[in-house]
């Protein structure tokens, strides 16, 4: 009896101590501050980038996608083992971005384990950069090819890089490709030049609305460009049409985009004498200035506001 006891016992013992020795070595490996940053940086090398966001404590929502481009996509990973100091582990690493070495340090702390023995772990800084883009005239780019808003700082999860392009066709804007480690702050400028296709659209919506303005048969249409006086009275109703369309000029000022030109528009109109009653036919071409604000220049049809009078 004695004998089966001692049996069950040393039986027992090697039961718990093969369980705490596997524990031990999940804890050292699977579930080590290592193992989560290797995790981490894998998912950005395979462009998950829902996932990368969670590991590095972060919405989703609320970052830049993963880049997969080559100039700033992850790849090389080597993982050094953690040391551990107060209760955090500092973990450094090696990766390349593009084709450019980024040394990577990141702290991480213990966050709960599971079924109570398998360690977790949480980055102490989420390991976040963020990019602020200076962009005259634009309200909005493409970063590792989502459109996003550039007035407010973009997060990018790092190790890592953001490619920045134009938002749309109206505008020429040189691709731009910046490589970040964690914690990194940088600033891009992002110079637009309006494209021929921009050009033809703003034309197209003046040409449109001095087209308007033709219709009406006074001696001054109303918010219009043009107009003409006289002293005489007149015996039909005057007649307008645009004798030569604006050639656009496009700028960037006081804070806005801004389409201006000069063109010409030709008025017959029938006068009276008033001294002999004689009907004398006029026909003049008169000069004009036209002057506006282009709204909503990163959407799909472009807007214009006329400035009336134009400066």
């Amino acid at each position: 009896m004695r004998r089966s006891m001692w049996a069950w016992g040393i039986i027992v013992v090697s039961l718990v101590a093969a369980f705490i020795t596997t524990i031990t070595v999940l804890n050292s490996t699977a579930y080590s501050a290592h193992a989560a940053v290797t995790r981490y940086l894998q998912a950005l090398e395979e462009g998950r980038t829902e996932d990368a966001a969670r590991m590095a404590g972060v919405d989703p929502d609320e970052v830049v996608p993963v880049s997969l481009d080559g100039e700033t996509a992850v790849t090389d990973i080597r993982v050094d083992s953690g040391i551990a100091h107060d209760g955090v582990v500092t973990v450094r690493a090696q990766v390349s971005v593009g084709s450019q070495p980024t040394s990577v340090v990141v702290t991480l702390r213990p966050a709960g384990t599971i079924a109570g023995v398998f360690t977790q772990w949480a980055f102490s800084d989420p390991p976040v950069s963020t990019v602020m883009v200076e962009a005259a005239g634009l309200g909005f780019a493409r970063a590792n090819g989502a459109l996003v808003d550039i007035s407010v700082p973009l997060a990018v999860l790092a190790p890592g890089g953001i490619v920045l392009e134009s938002p749309s066709p109206w505008f020429d804007v040189p691709r731009s490709h910046t490589v970040l480690a964690p914690l990194d702050a940088a600033a891009v400028t992002l110079p637009a030049t309006p494209t021929s296709d921009f050009h033809e659209a703003v034309s197209a919506a003046v040409a449109t609305y001095l087209d308007s303005c033709v219709t009406q048969a006074v001696m001054f249409p109303r918010s219009c460009p043009f107009g003409a006086d006289t002293s005489y009275p007149i015996s039909t109703n005057p007649d307008w049409s645009i004798r030569a369309y604006p050639e656009i000029s496009i700028t960037f000022t006081e804070g806005a985009w801004r389409a201006t030109g000069v063109g010409s528009a030709r008025l017959v109109v029938t006068v009276v004498d008033i001294e002999t009653g004689r009907k004398i036919p006029v026909t003049e071409t008169i000069p004009f200035a036209v002057a506006a604000v282009i709204e909503a220049p990163d959407s799909s049809e472009p807007r214009i506001v006329v400035e009336y009078p134009a400066d």
